[in-house]
């Protein structure tokens, strides 16, 4: 989420300052936080703007924690918040961590760190990535336009050429937002094909790097077990046979089972899309949860195949309104805001 900083961080500073986040934990704490990061880097990795909002400093990660089992939350596995709900009991204060994309900081930095401090949750790894030198598309789309010389950067799509004037981090950063929104709103097939024009990158920063198989089967399931963010980080709404199903959510599943020797039960979907047909479909495929990016919190009546989710990678006064639920309502607000223009877009 892009946050007007200064005004943004001083009402979050005021609703910590005069008691509205201990008010409202006490309100929701009877819910689950299930909370949403892309990595955890090292505090001196300096990203560019690009993809600054997808990497959280370690020593912001081990202060969230703390914080939280501060106030009286524990961990929790998805697995083991499966078991709560399905008993019916309150979940009372429980939070699980995820995380997208299956960066390899996550095994060497944060899940050493959750050993240590008994924080528990689920790391999302894009199968095809694991175990190879290369980037999830994403990445290359803006390590590509990051590096692109000053001048007219342009690639073709479904026919359409689109062209952006790059030469400082603002206009990069634009474009690379811009360009990988394009290639998230265009079938999948379409979108591999695409990919074709951007180079693969040469000395790609540690903190993109993918998992090695190696890293996957050292993790503890009771810490940190592993599930699906499809075989390619493909947007599950564009997919558009049933090959294309069987490959990003049946396959990723099964090769994710050969790497833990276990059942893969969880799914994420890539950029939080899905639509009213995908839970089924994950059922088909034998998944017990699938997680979003809809803001909110999680209780017995959650839907386990649309699981709300909190996002972690934000600043800490923002972090401390966010998990009280204080900032709800207007997250739920900025969230409708985005999705009616995102369908706003589409009827064009």
């Amino acid at each position: 989420m892009n946050y007007p900083s200064f005004l943004v961080n001083v009402v979050a500073e005021c609703l910590d300052l005069f008691g509205i986040n201990s008010i409202s934990r006490y309100l929701n704490r009877n819910k689950c936080i299930i909370l949403w990061y892309h990595n955890i880097s090292p505090d001196d990795f300096n990203p560019s703007k690009s993809y600054c909002d997808m990497h959280l400093p370690m020593s912001e990660f081990n202060k969230q924690i703390l914080y939280l089992k501060r106030h009286g939350y524990t961990f929790v596995t998805l697995s083991g918040l499966v078991s709560k709900l399905a008993s019916g009991a309150p979940v009372g204060k429980q939070v699980v961590l995820t995380f997208d994309d299956g960066f390899a900081d996550i095994a060497e930095l944060a899940y050493p760190c959750m050993e240590t401090l008994e924080a528990k949750g689920c790391l999302y790894v894009v199968s095809e990535a694991v175990g190879r030198d290369q980037v999830l598309w994403p990445d290359r789309v803006a390590l590509a336009i990051d590096r692109s010389p000053v001048g007219n950067f342009a690639f073709t799509a479904c026919g359409q050429t689109v062209t952006y004037y790059v030469d400082d981090e603002s206009s990069r950063s634009k474009a690379v937002s811009d360009a990988i929104h394009h290639l998230r709103s265009i079938p999948d097939s379409a979108r591999r094909a695409v990919l074709n024009q951007f180079p693969e990158p040469r000395n790609v920063p540690k903190s993109l790097k993918i998992v090695s198989e190696k890293q996957i089967a050292g993790l503890n399931r009771d810490i940190l077990e592993v599930g699906s963010h499809t075989q390619s980080h493909a947007e599950c709404t564009k997919l558009t046979s049933q090959s294309e199903f069987e490959f990003e959510l049946g396959s990723s599943k099964i090769t994710l089972e050969k790497m833990v020797n276990y059942p893969i039960d969880h799914f994420c979907y890539p950029s939080g899309s899905f639509d009213e047909t995908l839970p089924h479909k994950l059922q088909q495929y034998g998944y017990v949860t699938a997680t979003t990016t809809v803001p909110g919190f999680v209780d017995t009546n959650s839907g386990l195949l649309t699981l709300k989710r909190l996002n972690g990678t934000v600043d800490f006064s923002i972090f401390k309104a966010l998990v009280s639920g204080a900032a709800l309502p207007l997250l739920n607000i900025n969230f409708w805001i985005k999705n009616r223009m995102r369908l706003r877009g589409k009827k064009k």
